[in-house]
């Protein structure tokens, strides 16, 4: 089925009234209904779209499109211009059932689907009726017969069917099930064959194989577009709501249940949801004035109190309860919002970053619990919050154009910036954002210690392994690779600075009043103002210290060859005592990213593996037991060492996007996300919050850390490994991970003789590594880069 986080309600309303009208008009010509009185669109004859079978399942949808693009047509597929398409106007709805009614063909049975999607239609279309109802709205004559008018054509033609109702088609289910919660995507777990080739919703088949098209006359009244535009707000207000309580039930005093950047990754996912809906809706509106102007139309009909306008400000004095019914009815169709960001829009952007003295728009009280206090309250914290994060991202926009990562917020205000107009896009984002302060209060601003020492932590890691292997040459470890670890130091260190701090610095150069008010600014205004911003800050750089950490380790075989030293040692029972780094990595990384063919149990394996591991050509292993044959550069095939890859696949699908600050919007089409749920079987936050900690694991920490010991090993392995392949076994120190190799073919047999003295060796080292807890110092700065901080044992 399609994904319910991209079928909006209006979209799936105007499929269900065209199948409504698509089956009686199709059933009602079987019955004898003339095709005379069906009238035909302008131009029919070849303007309508082709014919819809049901949508092709597994393989088969993929062929399909494959024929699709190759300009193919299915089996009994029409050419367009064969195809008539009518207009059905929504005054023929009852005579046509009428007409099926009064028909004598004794097998007619009107379809489940047929009366789902009718109650369906009537229910969403009620619904709106029943809003302004609730808010004692007086309809004028004209619009209320529109509307009871289209609801009560539904009805009576339920009514002339209901004797052909089939069977199997009762009871009916919640009629708006398949069109509730447009964010449940998020909320998707283990689908399986079934739910990825699950058919769309369910809605009535045409009666024949017909080469017409059927459709329902497209009104473009104003009393349609505000009717369009309470749907859209009922869309994004779940969007709201889900993401609303998912900070809510996830943040607490102890800290978050998600981590910060995950939380941010589906935040932002909603947001683009959101923005899919607003910019699908966006046409319907222009022929009345755009939609601020069927906005305000919408609210002129609801009043909020009595018969008082909404725009009757004093309203507000009439009482706390009218109040705060007045301040949700705005926050609901985003008025007040809207209005905000067009006033900020006014100001005029002169150059030079925007300065002002913390506690210029008034002081945030987020200790207070959001629902006690007062609208007045709300109203100020909501204009406060808006004002400085509008302000700080009109200046990134601006002043700081390479700023990593973006949020769909500040992408909204570099719309902004090029067309002078506020998106409404960008007015859903602002309003996201003030749901999270809501919900969250306080953590908004405590969570900024938490990032920066995380941050600090993953920069630590890299500046001390920027210069680990000064002036060694490593063939597999280029002048490029080296750069590309000291630039990813370099974007910590400016990030660390707080690079919109550094601007306004720039901007009061001799200017003695402009540098005390910057002094007195507290750092980080962006990010206390939008945590889903924070929360990227901290996935863009978690994400760069991880590929930076496996470039490194991968480069210089520092992890995936000391785990062929471990297993041989524990096999051979030289170590009673499990490494619980090694164990974590291979953990997060299946243990056939270490072991080709699977993890060795003998002697003759351990070698074996060991050279399959490193790439080592066939004559390589040939040669292995002759002492005259040294591990070089030269006995490498080119398919070259099997490196360690990630498996935070559900973060790969994120990369672009946020990590190489894409700047197009996600391809959030039915068949991308189906790709992602079904490659993760999870829920969106639970498949991303799982990745963490392997994006978390200090990689360039464990990097130094085995470095060290193989250094320590080579001391005590010399005299060994001289005897059986002379003194020059090891030419350069890029090539110490090989002596391993050398070591496990001692123990093998190297010219007849066994030694497994080198493998013993190690597992003394080993085994005093792991007793004194110092095998497990990553895994725990793991748990600790994921908010988990506590030892492990």
């Amino acid at each position: 089925m399609l994904p319910q986080a991209l079928a909006s309600v209006y979209r799936e309303y105007k499929k269900d009234t065209n199948s409504i009208a698509t089956w009686l008009a199709s059933t009602a010509k079987v019955c004898g209904y003339p095709a005379s009185l069906l009238p035909s669109a302008p131009g029919g004859g070849g303007t309508a779209p082709p014919a819809k079978g049901g949508r092709a399942k597994g393989k088969a949808r993929t062929v399909a499109k494959k024929a699709k693009g190759e300009g193919q047509g299915g089996p009994g597929t029409k050419p367009q211009a064969d195809l008539v398409r009518y207009i059905i106007s929504i005054k023929d709805f009852v005579p046509l059932a009428e007409c099926i009614s009064a028909s004598k063909i004794p097998s007619l049975c009107v379809p489940k689907a047929f009366f789902t999607t009718l109650d369906r239609v009537i229910s969403i279309r009620s619904g709106f009726s029943k809003e302004l109802k609730e808010h004692n709205v007086a309809l004028d004559a004209e619009s209320d017969a529109k509307h009871s008018h289209f609801v009560g054509v539904f009805k009576k033609v339920r009514e002339a069917l209901e004797q052909f109702k089939s069977a199997a088609a009762s009871p009916t289910p919640d009629p708006v099930s398949t069109l509730s919660n447009k964010f449940e995507l998020l909320k998707v777990y283990v689908p399986s064959d079934d739910f990825v080739n699950a058919p769309d919703i369910d809605r009535p088949k045409p009666a024949t194989e017909q080469a017409e098209i059927f459709e329902v006359d497209p009104s473009q009244s104003l009393e349609e577009a505000i009717v369009a535009f309470y749907m859209m707000c009922t869309d994004l207000g779940e969007i709201r709501h889900a993401l609303s309580t998912f900070w809510a039930t996830t943040v607490s005093e102890q800290g978050s249940a998600y981590d910060p950047g995950v939380m941010a990754i589906v935040t932002n996912t909603g947001i683009e949801f959101g923005k899919n809906i607003i910019e699908e809706m966006l046409p319907i509106f222009e022929p009345h004035g755009g939609i601020r102007t069927v906005m305000n139309s919408y609210l002129s009909l609801i009043p909020v109190t009595g018969n008082q306008s909404i725009y009757d400000f004093e309203s507000w004095d009439k009482g706390s309860e009218s109040a705060e019914r007045f301040y949700n009815i705005l926050s609901k169709s985003y008025f007040l919002e809207c209005n905000v960001l067009d006033k900020l829009a006014e100001v005029p952007w002169r150059g030079a970053p925007f300065i002002y003295p913390e506690g210029a728009f008034g002081t945030l009280n987020p200790n207070t619990d959001w629902k006690s206090k007062t609208v007045d309250q709300k109203i100020n914290q909501d204009l406060l919050i808006t004002t400085e994060l509008y302000f700080e991202a009109l200046t990134l926009v601006h002043n700081v154009p390479d700023y990593p990562f973006t949020d769909e917020f500040v992408r909204g205000v570099e719309q902004f910036k090029e067309t002078r107009q506020i998106p409404f896009s960008l007015v859903f984002a602002s309003q996201v954002n003030l749901d999270i302060h809501h919900a969250v209060g306080d953590y908004a601003e405590t969570s900024i210690d938490t990032l920066l020492k995380r941050l600090t932590s993953m920069e630590a890691f890299l500046r001390s392994s920027v210069n680990f292997h000064k002036g060694v040459r490593n063939p597999h470890w280029s002048s490029r690779n080296q750069r590309c670890l000291e630039q990813s130091l370099e974007g910590f260190e400016w990030f660390l600075k707080d690079p919109m701090h550094e601007v306004r610095i720039l901007a009061v150069r001799g200017d003695p009043k402009g540098q005390q008010i910057v002094r007195g600014i507290k750092k980080w205004r962006l990010l206390r103002r939008s945590p889903v911003m924070a929360g990227l800050a901290l996935h863009y750089h978690r994400a760069d210290v991880h590929e930076a950490g496996l470039l490194v380790t991968n480069q210089w075989g520092s992890i995936i060859l000391p785990a062929h030293l471990y297993n041989a040692v524990l096999k051979e029972g030289h170590c009673q005592t499990l490494w619980p780094d090694m164990e974590t990595l291979m953990g997060i990384f299946g243990e056939e990213q270490f072991f080709v063919g699977g993890k060795p149990d003998n002697t003759s394996a351990y070698v074996s593996r060991f050279m399959l591991q490193v790439g080592a050509s066939a004559s390589t292993l040939v040669n292995v037991h002759r002492r005259s044959k040294k591990i070089g550069i030269d006995d490498f095939s080119k398919a070259g060492t099997r490196f360690l890859t990630t498996r935070a696949t559900s973060h790969g699908h994120f990369h672009d996007r946020y990590n190489n600050n894409n700047a197009k919007q996600m391809n959030w089409t039915p068949e991308y996300v189906n790709e992602i749920l079904s490659l993760e079987k999870y829920a969106l936050a639970i498949a991303l919050n799982s990745e963490v900690y392997k994006l978390s694991f200090p990689y360039l920490f464990m990097h130094r850390i085995n470095w060290g010991h193989l250094t320590a090993y080579k001391k005590v392995w010399d005299p060994i490994l001289r005897t059986s392949f002379g003194s020059d076994y090891i030419q350069q120190e890029w090539q110490l991970p090989f002596a391993i190799g050398q070591v496990l073919a001692l123990a093998d047999g190297v010219d007849g003789r066994r030694d497994d003295k080198g493998l013993a060796l190690a597992g003394l080292g080993l085994g005093a590594t792991t007793k004194s807890n110092a095998g497990s110092v990553c895994t725990q700065q793991m748990y600790r880069l994921c908010g988990r901080d506590y030892d492990v044992s």
